[in-house]
């Protein structure tokens, strides 16, 4: 996908300015990579949904959700969690403004006649100077939708709206649910305690303090848990520093809930209503 996006839309800038285009380079890359699993058949649909609803509960539970898009340019090399943001916005928003095109539309385009449009006129262009493949890529989308999407760009990508999948997203295939769970949180400062293989920045009103972790306690092996998912979970062999060895378990979830959206297949699906699923959750 890599060899498609950003590659064949432009040259992406230089320094940490690249950074501030990760959302199209990574994360609409992320997208066709899933789509295009799910086409050829290398996934199921149940593979291709628990991947997606993966995605979606990594970005619903991210603590860097809502930072505007000039954040990730400071801390892309620093936090994995803001680093991680662009592949999460990127991806979803792909998938949002593929369904907007199709809406505005009537269904005759979507986002791959944007992307094949843009690289077909960067090809043409060849030998010139190119612009980068995010002013490509808008005039490529004002050119094949007439409309630009810039009021959705500016929400979602540029001051970091929550992106909402719509009902309706995935036709009769599956639907969207939305619940409230606790948002991810293991309690401690991640980073410090990796680390130094001590428990460090333990917070006293934290999950893990509650479960019996204290500052200072060797993590000494990760038993489980899902990342991301704060329902789940999540357990630790812990020395007290004292030759005392044992297993912690809490699920890592913080006080303040948070909305997350799920995508459910409709169940029972036959045969042939399963391959016409496929083809259309994956942009056929």
């Amino acid at each position: 996908m890599h060899s498609w996006i950003p590659r064949r839309i432009g040259n992406p800038p230089d320094g940490s300015a690249e950074a501030l285009e990760y959302w199209l380079s990574e994360g609409f890359t992320d997208f066709y990579a899933e789509r295009t699993l799910l086409k050829s058949a290398s996934w199921s649909l149940e593979e291709f949904v628990s991947d997606l609803n993966d995605m979606l509960l990594a970005y619903d539970t991210s603590a860097a959700r809502n930072l505007p898009n000039a954040r990730i340019e400071k801390e892309f090399w620093t936090n994995n969690t803001v680093q991680q943001l662009s592949h999460q916005r990127g991806m979803l928003f792909a998938y949002l403004l593929d369904h907007r095109i199709r809406q505005a539309s009537g269904g005759r385009r979507n986002l791959d006649n944007v992307i094949v449009h843009d690289a077909r006129r960067v090809r043409r262009c060849a030998g010139r100077s190119q612009a980068g493949p995010v002013v490509n890529f808008r005039r490529a989308l004002q050119s094949q939708t007439g409309a630009g999407f810039a009021p959705e760009m500016a929400r979602y990508i540029y001051k970091g709206e929550t992106i909402v999948f719509p009902d309706g997203l995935f036709g009769r295939c599956a639907e969207i649910r939305n619940a409230r769970i606790g948002l991810f949180d293991k309690g401690f400062d991640v980073d410090k305690t990796a680390a130094s293989g001590v428990f460090t920045g333990v917070d006293r009103q934290g999950p893990a303090y509650a479960a019996g972790i204290r500052e200072g306690m060797r993590r000494l092996a990760w038993l489980g848990g899902k990342p991301g998912d704060s329902r789940v979970e999540w357990s630790y062999r812990v020395g007290d520093g004292k030759g005392k060895t044992f297993v912690v378990r809490y699920k890592p979830a913080g006080k303040q809930p948070r909305g997350r959206s799920e995508v459910v297949l409709t169940p029972r699906l036959t045969l042939a209503q399963g391959a016409t699923c496929r083809r259309s959750m994956s942009g056929g």
